[in-house]
């Protein structure tokens, strides 16, 4: 596939909040969208489960998942904790003695929420990988979701954002919506998608640029849609059609513990001032149809939102 065929028609924006999207150099980058580093947590309570447990023995809904288990204290155990449901059920869970986890404090059938990893063998279920036990937060929808360090997203309470005529669905904080541009609507390009400003959110006064791109490019934006299974050749194009060159690519490949497979490219910019700036593209690959991609613009140590662009990310849905 030459360039010519593959040239999409499109043209993104060339400014994102003052810093042009020129002079880059290519580096083998820190990952900023690690899934692995900064996984997202699935809010359940011991008694659900349980039950889902019983219902399946696989537990294929929460297995090799990372959750945020809310129940009971029982006890210390040789390598961690025990927790139970309100019949009594243990679920233990385990963390390593480097983890700067302590239990003290906590008492019999104190309610807690540990952050761990579910994992099932020979139908034997555990918490493993735990990062954090506290309190028992008060949570008000069983779909909310949260990073380790706190951030949470509700998503009976967020945004819904459809692309591809709503065969591609997202959500983001309702706070969201004041800094969020439509690129179609608002001219910033003809691909389907929004931008958001997120250096722009109230409280923050930075001024540095951050900004989040959540787009689909369809097969249509091809001169010849069959090209859309050649993945890598297209993405190439992609950034190519952006900022005007790439080089290798994909640098990182990944298939997330939540099933997705992502293609990253990474960019680093220095502005007139020096400033170092990253921009990230990641690719999801939505079969012969098209492609979702994020493109996530920051200043290399102030990724002042990374955990709401995880949450963003993980909770995305290709139907």
């Amino acid at each position: 596939m030459n360039n010519r065929k593959c040239k999409l028609l499109l043209v993104l924006i060339a400014l994102i909040m003052t810093v042009q999207l020129c002079g880059f150099s290519f580096v083998q980058p820190n990952i900023a969208i690690d899934t692995d580093k900064y996984p997202v947590y699935t809010y359940v309570t011991a008694d659900d489960l349980i039950n889902e447990l019983n219902r399946d023995k696989s537990l294929s809904k929460y297995k090799d998942k990372y959750i945020v288990l809310s129940g009971m204290f029982e006890n210390r155990s040789k390598d961690g904790i025990n927790v139970i449901n309100s019949e009594s059920v243990t679920i233990p869970c385990s963390y390593k003695k480097d983890a700067g986890i302590s239990s003290d404090g906590f008492s019999f059938k104190d309610k807690i929420a540990v952050w761990g990893k579910c994992t099932v063998t020979f139908g034997k279920l555990k918490l493993t990988e735990v990062k954090k036990m506290v309190k028992d937060p008060a949570v008000r929808s069983s779909e909310t979701y949260y990073t380790l360090n706190g951030s949470f997203l509700e998503k009976s309470r967020a945004l819904e954002r459809t692309l591809n005529g709503g065969t591609v669905k997202y959500y983001i904080p309702s706070g969201w919506k004041a800094v969020e541009r439509n690129i179609k609507e608002q001219g910033l390009g003809k691909i389907d998608g929004y931008q958001y400003v997120l250096n722009n959110l109230p409280g923050n006064n930075s001024g540095v640029p951050e900004s989040l791109f959540v787009c689909y490019f369809d097969k249509s934006l091809l001169l010849n849609s069959s090209d859309m299974t050649r993945t890598n050749q297209v993405e190439k194009a992609i950034i190519k059609n952006i900022e005007g060159s790439v080089g290798t690519f994909p640098i990182y490949k990944k298939t997330t513990y939540y099933g997705a497979k992502y293609q990253y490219y990474h960019g680093v910019y220095n502005d007139p001032l020096m400033e170092k700036y990253s921009t990230e593209y990641v690719f999801q690959a939505d079969g012969d149809r098209g492609i979702v991609m994020y493109l996530y613009l920051y200043r290399e140590t102030e990724a002042n939102h990374l955990s709401d662009v995880m949450l963003i990310t993980r909770l995305l849905e290709i139907n």
